[in-house]
């Protein structure tokens, strides 16, 4: 009895440890939206940073190829 108590805590213990290693911790992601970057949004950054910081979300994950190629047109059309 007392050796499957001492399993279970160390399942569930082992489990809250990998779970918060696994999906917490993390560095957060921001992603700049055209919009958002703009001078009338409040921003102020210029389409060179727009378009570092997209491709910095692109290459970590956080949008689409198709989603940066969008972006990237925006930026460009509002030169």
């Amino acid at each position: 009895m007392k050796r499957n108590l001492a399993k279970g805590l160390i399942f569930i213990v082992l489990t809250i440890f990998l779970t918060g290693c696994c999906c917490g911790g993390g560095k957060e992601t921001v992603v700049v939206t055209p919009e958002a970057a703009t001078p009338e949004g409040g921003g102020g950054a210029t389409a060179g940073q727009q378009l570092q910081d997209l491709k910095a979300a692109q290459d970590q994950g956080a949008i689409t190829d198709e989603e940066f190629e969008k972006s990237k047109e925006k930026v460009l059309k509002a030169q």
